[in-house]
């Protein structure tokens, strides 16, 4: 995790977070490929959608006990999200089971349409 692209501190409440999305996905792409529809259509590896799920994801189901930032790494061939702490007790990989670390946090952001409300 040394070798990144670029690094951006994003602060405050969590819904502006993943209001400035669109920031993030700049420093991806690259303003000018964003906002011009005159050119051709590019087509992305990551769409803003896909990023905005996994940005809500890690906001919203990290561990807020464990004083650790969420962090996105920006890599020439991939996106990691890293977020605090692990999965709730009875959770896995291989068992992928609805059960919110923070479900008061996961209504607020379902009520406010960042994320889908069981997945």
């Amino acid at each position: 995790m040394l070798e990144y692209m670029d690094r951006r501190d994003f602060f405050g409440p969590l819904w502006k977070i993943v209001g400035g999305l669109r920031k993030l996905y700049d420093i991806i792409y690259g303003q000018d490929r964003c906002n011009s529809r005159l050119r051709r259509i590019e087509k992305y590896e990551y769409t803003l959608e896909a990023l905005r799920e996994a940005l809500v994801n890690a906001l919203t189901h990290r561990n807020y006990f464990d004083p650790g930032d969420v962090r996105v790494f920006i890599y020439p061939f991939k996106i990691t999200f890293i977020n605090p702490g692990s999965f709730p007790p009875g959770v896995s990989p291989d068992k992928p089971i609805h059960k919110p670390r923070n479900p008061i946090l996961s209504q607020y952001m379902y009520d406010m349409g960042f994320m889908e409300k069981y997945g």
